[in-house]
């Protein structure tokens, strides 16, 4: 079997599977360390897999070079030369290539037509390329290499967005004019369109809502009218989508604004924590399948006035501190109403930063469907602080989460390291509540520490810590971090220091 061969310590990962059948003890630890093991193995052997991955591809872009200059367009071809290059600098097909453009002694550019034609040329190589990554990330989602799998079916879709694997896989489904998530169908087959800045409304209001209008209960306002409308607590804007359903006073843009950052940022969530979320998938089999999803809707809140903010805490939350601190804190997730609460009262960036640490917060609890037992100071706050850095790459089509010295909490936490006021992590690792938030620099440390986990020995402990934050939210006082990652804690506190230390 091919697959064996590629990854063969998963045999024996097959022999310890029956072995916890039958009750060995210790199974679990010698199954994360083999596990760990085998993605180490899995992960060394991806450059490899990559090349062979893209054959065909490589094969079909050396062609189109061969053409290029044959048309004397030796620009394009060595652009082309150059791609294959960067892919596999010893790709077979590179030396005629190279020979093919050394003989076009006459450069010359691309007429209309022959442009047409290179456009359709490099179409069918893409879709090549997009396939042979699909097939790739196959193979790591079996592996349990799922951060492999989901980050090729991205690249798949970047040269091929109608790749149906790929779509199939984040759970995209047909719907008039393209692929659509499931609640984004549903409103198309409905009769809904998608207007810019403004979210979903009837097809057949969608000029006018473009140009300034708003259709309501059967009737046409100006915006700023619907805006009046819906500033009230009891007739805020409902926006719905795929995992959220918020309620808002804000301006309908504001809020629309909120609705499509809030799906951005836990699609971040769930990439940066995807070991998490397939923990918690009941079955996951051997198709792939990136749609694990919280069991119902979050709920979000977002007031425009502080008066309507701390009311709505106040009637949800009966909880003396929680009233307390509501007036200094611009927003914050209860788990036992299943809803985060923000002001938009505050400097924007003040409030991003807050709204993203608290949906973090939301997003994973109300996946793992966590009791309302207290996790450990240290991992809830931390993982939320080392996720809230999320946020969109300059061109603003994909968000990413900084990782190692990028991240600010590392920096931060290096900082504390150098000038020697770093917190111990035998004590941070078990500070209650209290005694956490009595320290500024533990939160920060915090989030540092979990960059760390997440990122440290090329990702290798990554999928054990999520493990771990799966399993801690769900019986927090049945485990341990050094179960779970194989090192005790003062193992941990030499490789953190060292981390922090590059």
């Amino acid at each position: 079997m091919p697959f064996l061969r590629s990854f063969p310590s998963l045999i024996l990962l097959s022999i310890l599977a029956l072995c916890a059948q039958a009750g060995e003890p210790g199974h679990e630890s010698v199954r994360r360390t083999v596990a760990r093991q085998a993605r180490t193995a899995a992960e060394k052997s991806q450059p490899d897999a990559y090349k062979k991955a893209l054959g065909s591809y490589m094969n079909s872009l050396a062609g189109v070079g061969e053409w290029l200059a044959g048309l004397q367009d030796k620009a394009d071809a060595a652009t082309l030369a150059g791609e294959i290059e960067a892919i596999d600098g010893n790709f077979s097909g590179l030396t005629a290539l190279r020979k093919a453009i050394e003989l076009a002694t006459a450069p010359a550019a691309l007429t209309e037509p022959m442009q047409k034609e290179l456009d359709t040329r490099l179409k069918v190589a893409r879709k090549l390329k997009a396939t042979g990554l699909a097939d790739l990330a196959g193979t790591c989602y079996r592996a349990g290499l799922y951060g492999r799998a989901y980050d090729y079916l991205l690249e798949s879709l970047d040269n091929d967005s109608d790749n149906a694997a790929a779509r199939q896989a984040f759970g995209y489904v047909k719907a008039a004019d393209g692929w659509h998530t499931a609640y984004e169908a549903g409103l198309i087959q409905k009769g809904n369109v998608y207007v810019p800045e403004l979210g979903w409304v009837p097809a057949s209001a969608a000029e006018r809502v473009k140009n300034g209008e708003w259709f309501e209960n059967g009737r046409f306002l100006s915006v700023a009218d619907a805006d009046k409308l819906h500033s009230e607590n009891a007739t805020a804007w409902t926006i719905e989508s795929q995992n959220f359903i918020l309620k808002s006073t804000a301006d309908r843009k504001q809020s629309v604004r909120l609705a499509e950052r809030l799906e951005a940022f836990r699609q971040i969530c769930y990439r940066q924590c995807i070991d998490f979320f397939m923990r918690g998938a009941e079955k996951r089999g051997t198709q792939m399948s990136f749609t694990q999803a919280a069991p119902a809707k979050m709920h979000v809140f977002l007031f425009a006035e502080k008066k309507d903010y701390e009311a709505t805490v106040k009637k949800d939350i009966k909880i003396p501190i929680y009233q307390a601190i509501v007036a200094v804190l611009p927003g914050l997730y209860y788990a036992p109403s299943h809803s985060s609460y923000f002001n938009q009262d505050l400097p924007e960036a003040i409030l991003t930063v807050y709204l993203q640490h608290e949906i973090a917060r939301q997003t994973l609890m109300e996946y793992a469907q966590a009791p309302n037992q207290p996790v450990k100071a240290w991992l809830s706050n931390g993982v939320a602080e080392a996720l809230e850095f999320a946020g969109p790459d300059a061109d603003k089509k994909k968000w990413s989460l900084p990782m190692n010295t990028s991240h600010q909490d590392v920096q931060d936490a290096a900082g504390f390291l150098k000038d020697g006021s770093l917190p111990k992590l035998s004590v941070l690792l078990n500070a209650n509540d209290t005694a956490f938030g009595l320290n500024p620099a533990n939160a920060k440390t915090a989030g540092a520490f979990c960059v760390f986990l997440m990122d440290a020995k090329e990702g290798a402990l990554g999928p054990d810590f999520m493990e771990f934050l799966f399993d801690s939210y769900r019986n927090p006082k049945s485990v341990s971090l050094s179960d779970y990652v194989g090192e005790d804690t003062e193992t941990l506190e030499k490789e953190f220091c060292r981390y922090l230390s590059k």
